[in-house]
């Protein structure tokens, strides 16, 4: 181990405890300029996020049903509990917003830069500790689940803090931590039971172990036999709380087992989301770090080495061993799995360390103080972040943006401009910021195409809605549920209250988005052969009761004198700040024509 993992008590003489004040203030402000660069990636933009996908889970449990109920049942392992209760909560007090749907996940994510590190310093050091702190923030992972209605960036933070918990506990026996280790173990079973095998494991390992060093009759340090018998009691009792009364849907998890398989392509694909790049070089020098971590964290600090090293062994046996739904695409992977990306990223800031500081052994002084930063920078150039975060984003938890980050942000390729819709393009070049409201939108994100068009025209976007429900089709709605990004496009003040610009009318979501991804396979607009109606299976659940809200909502627009900007077979544009529209507050004027006004 580098002498920089060292911990040193204080020097004597007033100038070792100047130097010594000096780096702890240095400490402090190096970690403090962490901690602003994590909350930034995970609070900007965050009040202009679209809500999406598996988010629409515990909104629609929230609307349609009872605490006791929601308190007693996983639904189709589709929800968080706790978070669902907090939502419903909200509803029934101050409304629920987009902020208050994400808060929790922002709060617990950026809390985490800084808590995570300071936990560790003693045991792998300062530097080591700023640059796991500098991991945990801009790990693209961690800061897309700190912006998503979903548990998961939860279950990264407490259940770090759990395990390293066990391992002071290990380390000196004290009940403070032993039971620190129980409740939070407890608590992530509520939220995700999926972590439980990374989380027991180590103690599971020390019942193992005590056992082992009692019949060879070697003396073990540390938590005796019997504490780490009643510290499984207690973890198990505090499981039991939580799950027992919802015990009737953990059937509907067990249905789930031996659905799934891991594949090479799925832990290729896992690797690359864990490790922040698709580049092959950052990925194959997070791994080194790793494995060079690995060995100095166990150097250095043996027991919290053995307790991390155990927890993810046994969180990736256990996936391997249930093989769960959908476990081999490479994002429910790393969502099954994601108790042990922090454990991972420990490892590789404890190996980065130890490799700058080896190699600056043969250095000049400043080219080893600039390592570290320089490679953190060329792992965050080489990560998804700067271009889902640098630009008008309102969808960034779209699945597409998370599964692969070698095709993030990167929206519509240029060869497909062609085969898109002109309003988007001439947008793109017209200035200004006005948003576009989008209609309609529908339950789940698979299908829909908005995100890539915003990355082409970099506007903001809202979501159009028609009176009554929140979704098309659906029936989503609550009094106080007050998603500022959604627009009842059926009334004009609504749609005055917005600030949009354009409404864009898709007349047939289902086959549009057959167009982009024929267009994303090398194929034209005119070559395009949509299958019969029904047979697509966005289609078939959504097609129909699209295609007729669309025809509605634009046959209402029109009645109401909205300037018609645009038309095409798939959408129809119409201008909200044009003269005479009822959306700016002005008397109706007569319908535009069918043709691009520019």
């Amino acid at each position: 181990m580098s002498n920089s993992r060292s911990n040193s008590g204080p020097s004597s003489g007033s100038s070792g405890g100047q130097h010594e004040a000096a780096s702890g203030r240095g400490y402090a402000l190096t970690l403090a300029g962490i901690a602003g660069l994590g909350a930034f990636a995970r609070l900007w933009q965050l009040d202009g996020q679209i809500v999406g996908g598996d988010e629409w889970h515990a909104v629609i449990a929230a609307i349609g049903r009872s605490y006791a109920h929601i308190a007693t049942h996983f639904g189709q392992a589709d929800y968080s509990i706790p978070l669902t209760l907090f939502y419903k909560l909200l509803l029934d007090t101050v409304g629920l917003s987009e902020w208050g749907l994400h808060v929790v996940q922002a709060c617990v994510g950026s809390l985490a830069v800084v808590v995570m590190p300071l936990l560790v310093r003693r045991a792998v050091g300062a530097r080591a500790s700023l640059v796991f702190a500098a991991l945990i923030a801009i790990s693209p992972l961690l800061v897309l689940y700190s912006r998503f209605a979903r548990p998961y960036v939860l279950v990264a933070a407490l259940g770090f803090v759990a395990l390293w918990a066990c391992a002071r506990w290990q380390q000196s026996g004290s009940w403070r931590h032993g039971l620190g280790f129980a409740a939070l173990t407890a608590s992530v079973s509520w939220m995700s039971p999926v972590a439980l095998p990374g989380l027991l494991a180590p103690l599971g390992f020390r019942i193992v172990e005590s056992l082992w060093a009692r019949w060879r009759s070697v003396a073990l340090e540390g938590a005796s036999l019997g504490s780490a018998l009643v510290l499984l009691a207690s973890t198990l009792l505090g499981i039991a709380a939580w799950l027992w009364p919802s015990r009737e849907s953990l059937s509907v998890i067990g249905g789930k087992v031996a659905s799934g398989r891991i594949e090479t392509t799925t832990l290729l694909d896992g690797l690359e989301i864990f490790s922040g790049s698709a580049h092959p070089l950052a990925a194959l020098a997070v791994v080194a770090c790793v494995a060079l971590g690995v060995r100095g964290l166990g150097r250095g600090s043996p027991g919290l080495a053995t307790v991390l090293f155990v927890s993810v062994l046994a969180q990736y046996l256990a996936l391997a061993v249930a093989s769960p739904y959908k476990v081999s695409v490479g994002l429910v992977l790393a969502r099954y799995s994601i108790v042990s990306l922090p454990p991972l990223l420990l490892a590789c800031a404890v190996g980065a360390t130890d490799a700058v500081d080896a190699a600056g052994r043969r250095a000049p002084r400043w080219l080893a103080a600039a390592a570290l930063p320089v490679l953190l920078a060329s792992l965050v150039a080489a990560g998804p972040l700067p271009g889902l975060l640098l630009r008008t984003n309102s969808f960034l938890g779209h699945p597409e943006f998370m599964k692969s980050w070698d095709h993030t942000g990167q929206g519509i390729a240029e060869e497909i401009v062609p085969g898109v819709p002109r309003f988007y393009t001439h947008l793109a070049d017209t200035p200004g910021q006005e948003a576009v409201i989008e209609f309609p939108q529908v339950l789940w994100w698979s299908g829909t195409f908005y995100h890539r068009y915003q990355a082409l025209h970099g506007r903001p976007v809202r979501m159009g809605h028609p009176a009554g429900s929140l979704l098309v089709p659906g029936q989503v709605m609550h009094p106080r549920l007050a998603f500022a990004n959604s627009v009842d496009v059926d009334h004009p003040a609504a749609l005055r209250a917005s600030g949009a610009r354009y409404l864009v009318v898709h007349k047939d979501p289902a086959n549009e988005a057959l167009l982009l991804e024929h267009l994303d396979r090398g194929g034209t607009a005119d070559d395009l052969h949509l299958p019969p109606p029904g047979e697509h299976a966005f289609d078939s659940r959504y097609g129909a009761r699209t295609r007729a809200a669309a025809v509605r909502v634009a046959r209402k627009l029109r009645s109401l004198g909205v300037p018609l900007h645009y038309e095409d077979g798939w959408i129809a544009v119409f201008d909200l700040g044009g003269p005479g529209s009822p959306a700016r507050g002005a008397e109706p004027a007569a319908s535009g024509s069918e043709a691009f006004a520019g």
